[in-house]
């Protein structure tokens, strides 16, 4: 009899796996990944820049303080780090659900059966200790143990727990692209703001001149040399350079404003270098190495690449709750309905269950929850195409725009030159009587022009080399991070 229990036992089980496994949905594939390029177009030959650290890359100390600065008391970069042990606390809670549940208990509670049911009449009859009858009020007191243990036979506690190690790596691999972010943005501020310190200078510079040419231009009048027109238009040159210092002077506020909310600090006056851009060290060699750099040192790419690990994990859990689920339950303790009985070998009391549980009336719910795993493991797979995708343009777009800004400098260097020639001459002709107030007016105004421009170019060059910098990877490294 007990072997025939035993076959029948074993035939449905096995039938109901069967019918499950025939049952389970069919996971559905993404369209296949586009060939990775074997070269970066626009790209100089050379190890990537962005395995250099932002301390060796900046060549200003300044520059390099300011960006210190910013890593350590950027309020973002701590709401990060928060996040980053918020999933490493998940992926321990989810690594634990594996093992078993183990608790000890203790409780004391006091029972009464109606008289007129059959444990109240049962009672009346029953000897519980001695010659002592079940007192009708009976007091229960229990200490012991107790533990519960869901068999992870499908793999589902397990691929949540690779999920949930996968989305702490994605956090912190989050937290990497922020101090990217932060280095390039902080970098990017300091060059900004030396930009607009040397076109105050410049503009300042200018106005003196041109204070100097009012006077002068105020004494040819007065002997009759030029009208009072002459006057009126230096005059106005004048105050048109006194308006652009102001303009400049509000953006450097506005300017300052930002670079203290990188900080995390309240505002308060900032300094940086008064010294001309062409005095700077040489730069390095803009240089983007292989590919399969850009894909190690990206961290958006990484954690796409790990979101698509931990989307995968989630599907497998998903997959694996169709089946059914073996739990087993036991305890072990001492109970008596008196205390100086308690510790006694008669009041040991213990229980095991073991329970196979299909889910049938909630599939539904199942089937929508691995819909869902499966759709979300497509858009991540997508989402990771698209980041690479992304990357190899943005690294594309920062060569062509580096080029294009160093041309741009060079050629306004050359202009500033000849411009400088040029006014330096009508100055002279302009004072022996051979030229024109207007013609020394513009030939001055045209020097001035091209100075802002050349510093805006020089500044310009200096943005896109740290933006090819950010759009290689560059601005976080582990080591030194860990140093920091």
């Amino acid at each position: 009899m007990k072997k025939l229990i035993s076959g029948v036992i074993q035939s449905a089980v096995s039938s109901l796996l069967l019918s499950v496994a025939a049952c389970a949905p069919t996971i559905e594939t993404p369209e296949s990944m586009q060939q990775v390029p074997k070269e970066l177009h626009g790209s100089a030959v050379g190890p990537s820049i962005a395995k250099i650290p932002w301390q060796g890359y900046f060549s200003e100390p300044a520059a390099r303080e300011l960006v210190q600065k910013v890593l350590t008391n950027n309020l973002d970069l701590k709401i990060a780090l928060q996040r980053i042990e918020v999933a490493r606390a998940m992926e321990f809670a989810s690594v634990r659900a594996r093992f078993p549940t183990v608790g000890i208990f203790a409780g004391t509670s006091l029972r009464r059966f109606g008289d007129y049911t059959m444990d109240g009449a049962g009672n009346r009859s029953t000897v519980i200790y001695g010659d002592e009858i079940v007192p009708t009020n009976l007091p229960d007191y229990a200490l012991g143990a107790q533990a519960s243990w869901e068999v992870d036979l499908w793999g589902k506690l397990k691929n949540s727990a690779e999920a949930a190690k996968a989305r702490v790596l994605y956090s912190e691999e989050g937290r990497n692209a922020l101090v990217t972010e932060l280095v390039a943005s902080a970098a990017a501020s300091y060059y900004h703001l030396r930009a607009i310190t040397l076109r105050v200078a410049c503009l300042e510079d200018s106005a003196h001149l041109q204070e100097e040419a009012l006077r002068a231009v105020q004494g040819q009048r007065d002997v009759g040399h030029v009208t009072d027109l002459a006057v009126k238009q230096f005059q106005a040159q004048l105050l048109h350079i006194r308006s652009l210092i102001q303009e400049a002077l509000a953006e450097r506020a506005e300017l300052e404003a930002r670079i203290h909310e990188l900080l995390g600090t309240f505002p308060q006056p900032l300094s940086v270098s008064g010294e001309p851009f062409s005095k700077d060290p040489p730069m390095l060699s803009p240089t983007a190495g292989l590919p399969t750099d850009l894909l190690k040192k990206r961290p958006d790419i990484r954690q796409a690449r790990l979101a698509v690990e931990a989307t995968e994990a989630d599907l497998r859990a998903a997959e694996a709750a169709f089946y059914p689920s073996v739990s087993i339950q036991g305890m072990v303790g001492l109970d008596a309905f008196r205390t100086n009985l308690v510790f006694r070998p008669e009041s040991l009391a213990f229980s095991a269950l073991g329970s196979l549980t299909q889910p049938l009336i909630n599939r539904a719910g199942i089937e929508a929850e691995f819909k869902i795993a499966n759709a979300q493991q497509i858009e991540a797979l997508v989402t990771y195409q698209k980041s690479i995708v992304l990357a190899f343009i943005e690294v594309n777009q920062a060569f062509r725009k580096l080029n294009a800004a160093q041309e741009l400098s060079r050629l306004r260097q050359e202009q500033v030159a000849a411009l400088e020639s040029a006014s330096s001459m009508a100055q002279d002709l302009f004072e022996i009587g051979r030229s024109t107030y207007l013609e020394f007016l513009v030939a001055r105004q045209n020097v001035l022009d091209a100075q802002l421009e050349l510093i805006a170019a020089q500044m310009s060059e200096r943005l896109e080399r740290i933006s090819l910098y950010r759009s290689l990877g560059g601005g976080w490294d582990e080591r030194v991070d860990k140093k920091s």
